[in-house]
């Protein structure tokens, strides 16, 4: 009004004291949520008898006496559509819910569904809010205006008052863990947090942790199986391809002879695919490309990695980062004694890079840390691909955060076994549960 008219405040209050005009103060609390594309609400979904029975145990414990549950269902086999019916419980008692995600960011299609089935309950709280979006969500929690909060690992700690369900969904992802300080685990401190509040802590996944299943095998939780999806579909097959054989018939590219095949024959047929590079940060090694022995520490068995900086003075060194072991390269296997010893070690950008040469028509979007720096890039790349506005998505761990996109009918998986040589106690559980997520 102001630059329209040229007026300030003092004019107004002369109109209003002329009976002219009224001033009043009206207080809009920053919400994220206006940033999310709405979605109308659906009539509910009808259940299946495995949803429906472990709903009913669910809300028994509501009823009776608070307990946990690990929600062990193969992906697609609709457990958020359980999470959604017992927060709606819940509610109706006049209580409040926290549902726990590995990445908001990353979720945006659960977020929809919950903000469509509790219109104007829903809090959002993940690290990319800005400290004002942070601080309103947090008064309106405090206040019990809000009846659901989401988010990623710091929402457990939202103000609600009277908490009857607190939800982890893939709770056996690492981004749960607190890697600074404070450190903390944040599945471990929804349990315990919800014995203080007298509420029901449900875990839930596809691929749970041997620690979660061995609880349960204890029975210090419940365990409620969903082994079939909602929509009767099998998984999808699933091909390895052997590397090496593919050296011996002269493949020395980073992709095997059936997956750009398959890519090929997808873009055809005008859908879409995902390559998904199996890679955590910068992680490489040193492996023979003929026998496939990793070169390792002598000391800790931890996989060498190659240096070529100016301060090795040999160059070509092979180091090892967690004792600062190190030698030269090796000319030879050490076990077969070929020479075909090579750093394996690979980047999304390359992976794009060498998706545009073999396929200059497709549209491709790439997905990692690096594209997705600004606020709200997420979403973004993830709504240009839902659209089909790209034929191809790669990207990282990003990618295997429970996407559900119909038009995608080819996974490709490079560098599946990377994770196997990382010097991680856990590496064959999460190699083994970070494919499985995405097969799904």
């Amino acid at each position: 009004m102001y630059a329209q008219t040229g007026c300030n405040i003092s004019d107004l209050q002369e109109l209003e004291e002329r009976g002219l005009i009224r001033l009043f103060e009206n207080e809009i609390f920053r919400d994220p949520l206006e940033r999310i594309e709405k979605q109308e609400a659906k009539s509910e979904l009808s259940l299946t008898s495995e949803q429906n029975s472990a709903l009913q145990a669910i809300l028994s414990s509501f009823r009776s006496q608070p307990s946990g549950f690990l929600l062990y269902g193969v992906t697609g086999s609709g457990k958020t559509e359980i999470y959604l019916r017992a927060a709606q419980e819940v509610i109706k008692s006049g209580r409040q819910a926290i549902i726990l995600v590995p990445e908001i960011a990353l979720t945006p299609q659960a977020v929809r569904r919950f903000v469509s089935r509790f219109p104007g309950q829903v809090g959002l709280v993940h690290s990319k809010l800005s400290e004002g979006e942070r601080y309103d969500t947090w008064r309106r929690a405090r206040d019990g205006t809000l009846n659901v909060i989401i988010g990623a690992r710091s929402a457990l700690f939202a103000p609600l008052p009277n908490i009857g369900l607190i939800v982890v969904d893939e709770c056996h992802d690492s981004s749960y863990y607190q890697s600074e300080p404070p450190y903390y685990n944040a599945v471990t401190a929804a349990q315990e947090y919800a014995k203080v509040c007298g509420a029901v802590c449900v875990l839930g996944s596809a691929t749970p942790t041997i620690e979660q299943r061995f609880l349960a095998e204890q029975n210090q939780i419940t365990r409620l199986d969903l082994p079939n999806r909602v929509t009767e579909s099998t998984l999808p097959p699933v091909q390895v391809v052997d590397m090496r054989e593919e050296l011996k018939n002269g493949n020395r590219g980073i992709f095997s002879k059936p997956l750009a095949e398959s890519l090929a024959e997808v873009l055809e047929r005008k859908e879409q695919a995902i390559v998904y590079l199996n890679r955590r940060g910068t992680s490489t090694y040193i492996f023979c490309r003929d026998c496939g022995t990793t070169l390792k520490c002598p000391n800790c068995e931890t996989p060498l990695t190659l240096h070529n900086e100016i301060h090795y003075a040999k160059g070509n060194t092979l180091l090892c980062h967690r004792c600062g072991y190190t030698r030269q390269m090796p000319k030879t296997c050490p076990t077969c004694t070929s020479t075909q010893i090579r750093e394996y070690g690979l980047g999304s950008e390359r992976v794009e890079a060498e998706i545009k040469s073999m396929f200059p028509q497709a549209r491709t979007l790439r997905w990692d840390w690096d594209t997705t720096r600004q606020k709200d890039a997420h979403a973004i790349i993830l709504t240009h691909f839902a659209n089909h506005q790209a034929d191809i998505l790669v990207g990282t761990q990003m990618l295997a955060k429970g996407l559900d996109l119909p038009l995608v009918t080819l996974v490709g998986i490079v560098l599946a076994d990377v994770g196997l040589n990382l010097p991680d106690p856990f590496a064959s559980e999460r190699v083994f549960q970070t494919l499985t997520q995405v097969a799904g």
